[in-house]
């Protein structure tokens, strides 16, 4: 698994591919619990609900499924996720230590500041080096992987909202 999450930094330096991560489901399960738990620990600490980390997964194994399907590789998918879920992991450690950090600040106003745009910029490296692994797993313009990977975290969002009756609350 060491390997694989060193992989995964050269893919968060923007010069990996996802070929290079081992396609195994015996890493892909233990990263996706690892990231499911460091997102739940984000969330729960924002106030944010708390299944929304599970609405992430689903769209981004259900996305990059058929996202892969439609280009004609589906099989490609076991090292995709594993390299999405290393990025993601590796990102979510690192905005949880920003999320902890905001949570001690409330009395310095700047200092909030300073961790809202670290968490910022960690989400904008995440849609970047996750775009990075869904150009290059299906063979399209980094723009193209990019913007597949800021649908993938916004759609389920967008669907939640535009299926919940208004007032209903969340």
């Amino acid at each position: 698994m060491l390997a694989t999450l060193f992989h995964c930094l050269d893919l968060l330096r923007l010069s990996g591919t996802p070929a290079d991560v081992a396609p195994s489901r015996g890493l892909l399960w233990p990263l996706l619990a690892i990231d499911c738990l460091l997102q739940a620990l984000v969330l729960a600490l924002l106030g944010l609900p708390q299944l929304l980390w599970l609405e992430l997964m689903l769209a981004r194994i259900g996305g990059v499924w058929l996202m892969l399907r439609l280009r004609g590789h589906p099989a490609r998918l076991l090292q995709t996720l594993t390299a999405l879920s290393g990025v993601s992991l590796l990102l979510t450690a690192a905005l949880l230590a920003a999320t902890l950090g905001y949570g001690t600040t409330q009395q310095a106003p700047a200092l909030m500041q300073f961790f809202e745009m670290v968490a910022i910029g960690l989400v904008g490296w995440l849609w970047l080096a996750g775009g990075l692994v869904l150009a290059r797993a299906l063979s399209v313009p980094m723009p193209f992987g990019v913007a597949a990977m800021i649908a993938l975290q916004v759609l389920p969002q967008a669907l939640r909202l535009w299926l919940t009756p208004v007032g209903a609350g969340g």
